[in-house]
């Protein structure tokens, strides 16, 4: 995982108006990384 997407996905996330192109750059870029999703994990 690239920290340069994740600061992609944060712009995306704050300007983008179209929710699908959101979803469609977090499945090509993040769903497949463990190491990102597991962050989500309860504490």
């Amino acid at each position: 995982m690239k920290i340069e997407r994740l600061q992609e996905l944060k712009v995306k996330l704050t300007q983008e108006k179209d929710l699908s192109k959101i979803w469609l750059f977090y499945m090509d870029h993040f769903a497949d990384y463990s190491e990102f999703t597991d962050l989500g994990a309860p504490l």
